[in-house]
């Protein structure tokens, strides 16, 4: 009867162990297959949160690990279908999120507000909010302490923008290895 119990035992785990092994196997499948699929959503929706500041996006680069400072999200190098000089964007702020475009040269060429996932617009800006953010065109990344004047009616927050804006401008300034010893921009 022991050797029953003993030959019970060791199927019991046998079995167990097929099914774990089994598991893993399918497991290990369905990551091979998925990973295609995730890794273009999650490139599309870059692409797609880039074209909220530059138009013609065809491609990017990930510079965040190489060059993101504290309160960057994202840093990208934009490729463009049409060539041309290089062209950035930062993704950045705390409790309210901003992507910042610049120019090659380290010129801001547009400020938007994102919803809180960090990849849309945010919902219900108002020709207000577009005034204000505005007002961040033009201006150099090596700009220190940027400064914009409020605007009535606005949602978006301007000193969270201007936070944002500054970190977006320091880590450009990092990349393109600018000094920040420019004139500040009003």
């Amino acid at each position: 009867m022991q050797k029953s119990n003993e030959r019970g035992a060791f199927y019991g785990i046998a079995v167990t162990a097929a099914i774990t092994a089994l598991a893993v196997i399918l497991a290990v499948l369905v990551n091979l297959a998925a990973s295609p699929f995730i890794k273009r959503n999650a490139d599309e929706s870059v692409r797609s949160t880039v074209a909220l500041v530059f138009d013609g996006v065809t491609g990017y680069e990930d510079l965040t690990e190489d060059f993101g400072v504290d309160g960057t999200s994202a840093l990208y190098r934009v490729i463009s279908g049409t060539g041309g000089e290089d062209r950035y964007c930062v993704i950045c702020g705390n409790d309210a999120r901003f992507i910042v475009g610049f120019r090659g040269d380290g010129i801001i060429t547009a400020v938007r507000a994102l919803s809180a996932d960090g990849v849309q617009l945010k919902a219900g800006q108002t020709d207000a909010d577009k005034e204000l953010l505005a007002q961040f065109g033009g201006i150099s990344a090596d700009a220190e302490g940027v400064h914009i004047k409020n605007v009535s009616g606005a949602t978006v927050d301007a000193s969270a923008a201007v936070g944002a804006v500054n970190t977006a401008c320091s880590a450009v300034r990092a990349l393109l290895g600018l000094d920040g010893e420019a004139s500040e921009e009003e």
